[in-house]
């Protein structure tokens, strides 16, 4: 966040709550970006779908992840994503399978935060490829991640078992 406040005007807000958020509270503090970070705690889903709509970029930086429903949750409403990768292990896909490179995102390899902060500037500088890529992620959850298409799935699964 350091690198990308030089560069642009920008706020993060972090949803939710975790085991680290009194370690990134007072690392925010340290750093000096309490006006730059706001920590919104546990939140409504009607309000978590309104912080996904006013956001620019929707970022996902984990190190370890299954399934990501929170990208998944930002692309329906038609968000980039900046996301990392999955250091290449099997087990773990964090937001890789959903996130195409150059398409409708960036996925970054961990731990890279330069990479990471370059890449979140250039969809802030791009109004463009930011319209472009979040239209993308929309189309992607459309095309293959509607229930009525996972549940056919599904059901031919259980057909063929």
């Amino acid at each position: 966040m350091p690198s990308i406040i030089k560069e642009a005007d920008v706020k993060l807000y972090i949803a939710g709550k975790g085991p680290y958020t009194e370690i990134l509270k007072k690392l925010v503090e340290k750093l000096n970006l309490n006006k730059k970070i706001v920590f919104t705690s546990f939140v409504s889903k009607k309000k978590l779908v309104n912080l996904y709509r006013m956001c620019d970029v929707f970022v996902h930086p984990s190190l370890s992840e299954g399934y990501c429903h929170t990208i998944l949750e930002a692309m329906s409403v038609g968000r980039p994503v900046v996301c990392t990768d999955d250091f290449g292990s099997e087990m773990v896909k964090v937001g890789s399978e959903m996130v195409k490179e150059g398409y409708n995102g960036y996925v970054v390899s961990q731990p890279e935060p330069d990479l990471l902060a370059e890449k979140i500037l250039d969809l802030i500088f791009d109004d463009n490829k930011r319209c472009l890529f979040g239209k993308r992620s929309r189309k992607i959850v459309e095309r293959d991640y509607d229930w009525n298409k996972i549940i056919n799935k599904l059901i031919k699964i259980f057909k063929n078992l």
